[in-house]
Order: structure tokens, then C-alpha cells, then sequence
């Protein structure tokens, strides 16, 4: 029986770790996710364990239809619009196989449309890519830039944000067939203007934040992502997870009985926002890089 953990009340945690600490990026340190207000927080933190069903057989959720793609937000964002009951579950990271497979076997099974912010670095996006492949040429899941080793874009040179997120394309190219863009997750959350400048000219022009969490940048309790699952599964929220840590492989497969049971349509960025016309805003200043995987990027 999954439920509210303790400290389900603690803040939206910050992105992406293996032992990775939150940042002034993340949506809050304080508590809650901006726009969430205390009181949602405190009425989750008292609500009644609430007991997942399973998921319905087959697969409850199809791709969005009749909408309207949005301007890419210049800067940031870390929502997207609420009507229709849009939601976006994004996953970061890499690090544990089998936990990326978990996320992939969830939408294959359930429909469900998914943001990867991939590292190429880890292992598990070459150990998987045959999983992951079908996913994206679908159309079913969008793999943005989440850089190549994942590093602070705050402590490093503007040549070596470059070197990251210019490796990470060709990986992800060589891979999945796409690179990325326009869709860039600072690590750690963490960006100034200045790392905002940096990323636009190479293809970014937004950052994509998040305003809520599961809450597993490090390890925690199925029952704590549970409840963190609880409190911000809602309409227009960008939330957060990892395929790093096992924990979340004990309810992955529940998420979907939340999202269907509040009404809520599952997304991924590229639905609803216009990747194609930020492409093309972008391309004058930003060459795509090179279509032909490099020897250090060929899948063997």
C-alpha cells in the first residue's frame, strides 16, 4: 500500500543526481514548487494515504490532438498550459538501466508521452537504445540536451558548455536520430543569464525547468514518490524524475492510473511546443552539427 511519505511537505528537490544536491535553479528550496502556495502543500501534507489501483490493461493514453503548438518561451519556462488538462512528465539522467527501461516499458505499455533529458555519457542510453529508438521515431517520446557529463554550466567556460552540449548532440544523433534541440535541462537546475545567453546561441532558447518533482534525485522510499507523485500530478505542471534510482521501479507502473484517474492528458515537450519553428529561429546563428556519427559516437 503506497502512500504520503514522511516529509511529502519538503520541497519540489532538485534535479538530477547520483548523490547530486539541489540548486537555486530547482523550482523551490523553501517547500513547494512556485505557484503551488502553502496551502496546497500543507492539505497534501494532512490529505489520507491514497492507494494507487493498477493500471488499466492497454494503453489509456493516445497522442494529443487538435493542439495548437506554442512559441517556445525565450529564457525559461517550467510550466506548460493547463487547458485540456496538459501534463508533462520529464525524466532525466540515465544512470541505472534499468530504470530507464522501466520508464520505456511505461509508455510502450500505457501510451503514455515522455520527456527524456538525456546524458550520453551514461551507459544505459547505448544498453537501451533499441528500447528507446522505436520510442522516439514514434514520435511517442522527445529527448532534449541534459549536456554530456553533467556538469554545472555556471563553473565551466562557454567553450565547454559548448563541448557538452555539442557532444551530447552527436551521441544523441547517433543513437536516436535527433539531437536534442531545442530542448535544453541545465544540470542541477542550475543557469544564470549569462548560461542562458550561451545556450541560445547554440540552439537553445530556452531553458526547460520543471514545477514539480517525484522527488528522486537521490534515493528515497517508493512511498515518498508516491506522495510526491500525488502532489504535483496536476494540469500544467512540468515534473520532474530520474532513471537513476531503483525506488522508483515499485510504483512506475501506477503513475499512469494517477494521471488517467485526475483526467489529465500526458505530453511531451515537443507537443506542445513548436520545436520546428525554434529550430528554424535559431538555425542562422546555430548550424545543426554534423549528420554523420563520428567514430566516437557509432553505436558498435
Amino acid at each position: 500500500m503506497l502512500g504520503l511519505g514522511v516529509g511529502v511537505a519538503a520541497s519540489v528537490v532538485a534535479g538530477c543526481a547520483v548523490s547530486r544536491t539541489p540548486s537555486a535553479g530547482s523550482p523551490t528550496s523553501s517547500g513547494s514548487a512556485p505557484g503551488s502556495g502553502s496551502a496546497t502543500t500543507a492539505a497534501t501534507a494532512s490529505r489520507t494515504p491514497t492507494v494507487f489501483a493498477s493500471t488499466t490493461p492497454g494503453r489509456p493514453f493516445h497522442a494529443p490532438t487538435g493542439l495548437t503548438k506554442e512559441p517556445l518561451p525565450k529564457g525559461k519556462f517550467n510550466t506548460i498550459p493547463a487547458a485540456g488538462g496538459l501534463f508533462a512528465m520529464t525524466v532525466d539522467d540515465g544512470t541505472n538501466g534499468a530504470v530507464l527501461k522501466g520508464y520505456c516499458d511505461l509508455a510502450s505499455a500505457t501510451g503514455m508521452r515522455l520527456t527524456f533529458f538525456a546524458n550520453g555519457s551514461s551507459a544505459a542510453w547505448k544498453q537501451h537504445a533499441d528500447v528507446v529508438r522505436p520510442l522516439v521515431e514514434s514520435g511517442q517520446v522527445f529527448i532534449g540536451n541534459h549536456t554530456w557529463s553533467h556538469p554545472y554550466l555556471t563553473k565551466i567556460t562557454d567553450a565547454e558548455i559548448e563541448t557538452e552540449m555539442r557532444r551530447n548532440e552527436e551521441f544523441l544523433y547517433a543513437h536516436f536520430g535527433v539531437t536534442g534541440r531545442p530542448f535544453c535541462r541545465p544540470p542541477f537546475g542550475a543557469y544564470n543569464a549569462h548560461v542562458i545567453g550561451v545556450l541560445a546561441r547554440l540552439g537553445y532558447p530556452s531553458v526547460a525547468m520543471w514545477s514539480g518533482s517525484i522527488g528522486d534525485s537521490t534515493p528515497v522510499t517508493p512511498e515518498f514518490i508516491s506522495g510526491m507523485a500525488q502532489q504535483y500530478f496536476l494540469a500544467g505542471n512540468v515534473v520532474l524524475g530520474h532513471a537513476n534510482h531503483p525506488p522508483v521501479l515499485s510504483v512506475i507502473d501506477r503513475f499512469a492510473t494517477l494521471i488517467a484517474e485526475r483526467g489529465l492528458q500526458p505530453v511531451h515537450l515537443g507537443d506542445v511546443y513548436d520545436a520546428d519553428a525554434a529550430a528554424r529561429a535559431v538555425s542562422s546563428v546555430s548550424p545543426e552539427p554534423p549528420r554523420t556519427p563520428t567514430s566516437a559516437t557509432r553505436t558498435p
